[in-house]
């Protein structure tokens, strides 16, 4: 924690909803932060079922000039508001650091070293690093890292990819956001247009170290209930509405990276195709350089699917109830 006891430098933003098997770590990795400033943790609740407020009381109450809960009574994510803004905007601090309550940190000084280099190069909005990904509460060999050095986030790249950076990785210039776009409001998630936004202009920097993880195949994940296991109406309506995000981003930069964001948009439509597999129209001209990118994997079970349906459903079927199997048996 803090040495000191002054202003606060930096304000935690931490979002949770029924996390009660993970807020704990989360807290305690803040908590853990060693720094030569001081800094608040602002925890926004929405409407938690579970035991997550408990928890986050208890921690309120032994910590109250660090923890600085917001309980709300009524969900607020499922009326369409942005989560990040009921932290931001209560934020004491210069910069903001995000964590939402099923991930962590890992590195006590990721703040510190965050934070010295924000100092030092003003015209920086953005810091990020590198992220382990765990597999519900098993860390993996895979790691969330752009970039194999540390190095200036490139634009076209933020754009283009979306989830180039890992969103507990994120440390941002308060003022910078203090008014955010239009386009922020429309996309369907928060990050991707925090990072547009922030980014632009060469002012966001990636630090090549691991200092946080980033947790999967967690029940009631939005990742994972949308992207793995949501239904194909509710994926095609996602990349429609971050098609219209970059189109009012496009826009709102005059079209100055007309090239870039026409990309992604490609990027979304093909993704699209490949849900409703629809293999004639992944195979004409503009789309057949990805679609000949895809591992032969994903091309494999697109045609299988696209020729032999009845065999594709029978194969998933075998495969779902040999998981299931297997799972029963440890």
């Amino acid at each position: 924690m803090s040495m000191n006891d002054g202003e606060i430098l930096v304000s935690i933003n931490c979002i949770t909803y029924n996390h009660e098997r993970f807020i704990k770590q989360a807290i305690e990795s803040f908590l853990m932060q060693k720094t030569r400033f001081d800094f608040e943790v602002l925890v926004h609740d929405d409407a938690s079922t579970d035991k997550t407020i408990e928890i986050i009381r208890s921690y309120a109450q032994k910590y109250p000039k660090i923890i600085k809960p917001m309980y709300q009574k009524e969900n607020q994510y499922s009326k369409g508001k942005k989560m990040f803004l009921f932290n931001h905007n209560r934020a004491l601090g210069k910069y903001v650091a995000i964590c939402e309550g099923d991930d962590y940190w890992t590195d006590p000084y990721k703040l510190q070293e965050q934070v010295d280099y924000m100092e030092k190069n003003t015209e920086c909005n953005l810091v990020a690093h590198a992220i382990r990904i765990i597999d519900n509460d098993k860390p993996t060999e895979k790691v969330i890292a752009p970039y194999s050095e540390d190095r200036e986030l490139e634009f076209s790249s933020v754009i283009y990819d979306g989830g180039i950076i890992g969103t507990s990785s994120i440390m941002y210039r308060k003022k910078a956001f203090d008014n955010p776009p239009d386009f922020y409001f429309c996309a369907p998630v928060e990050d991707y247009p925090l990072q547009v936004y922030l980014c632009e202009n060469k002012k966001a920097f990636y630090i090549n170290k691991i200092m946080s993880a980033y947790r999967t195949n967690i029940e009631g994940s939005w990742t994972d209930n949308i992207y793995y296991k949501g239904s194909i109406e509710k994926k095609i309506e996602l990349n429609k509405k971050l098609i219209c995000f970059l189109e009012k981003a496009n826009a709102f930069y005059s079209y100055k990276y007309d090239c870039y964001i026409k990309s992604a948009v490609k990027k979304r439509n093909f993704y699209i195709l490949k849900v409703r597999n629809d293999l004639k129209t992944m195979r004409n001209k503009e789309y057949i350089c990805m679609y000949k990118d895809l591992p032969f994997k994903e091309r494999f079970r697109i045609y299988l699917k696209h020729f032999f349906p009845k065999l594709y459903s029978l194969i998933k079927i075998i495969i779902q109830k040999t998981r299931h199997t297997h799972l029963f048996s440890r």
